[in-house]
């Protein structure tokens, strides 16, 4: 073969190859964009509660559960459908990859321009007030 039909036949079979068909997200998933605010939330929430408890997983109190019921609720979500959501994207590394890659950059702009110990901008939960 002659040098210059192998460097477009390369060329093109690295095009299709990194072209190939995405499979749509199943209904009721949230896509990368929003599973990463989600994630950056909860993050930021259970960040700030480890520090304001003294890293005191031992129990969890109402106010935390409803912490988290308000998070979900802000987004439409049930406790069940987030878990599928999370579910999914750990069967789907290089989603959950995505969203994590997302959810650092958020987080070290987010750290950058005010503490963790700081009540989480967007959070509206009562152990904070």
């Amino acid at each position: 073969m002659k040098k210059s039909t192998v460097l477009p036949l390369l060329a093109a079979t690295l095009l299709l190859a990194t072209c190939r068909h995405k499979e749509p997200l199943p209904e009721g998933i949230m896509d990368t964009a929003e599973m990463a605010d989600f994630m950056t939330e909860v993050y930021l929430f259970e960040g700030y509660y480890a520090i304001t408890n003294n890293h005191n997983y031992d129990t969890v109190s109402p106010e935390v559960l409803r912490a988290y019921d308000d998070m979900l609720a802000k987004r439409g979500l049930s406790r069940a459908e987030a878990d599928s959501n999370l579910k999914y994207y750990t069967e789907h590394p290089d989603l959950f990859a995505k969203v994590n890659d997302a959810v650092l950059r958020r987080l070290e702009t987010e750290t950058k321009s005010s503490p963790v110990t700081e009540k989480p901008e967007g959070v509206e939960i009562k152990i904070f007030n």
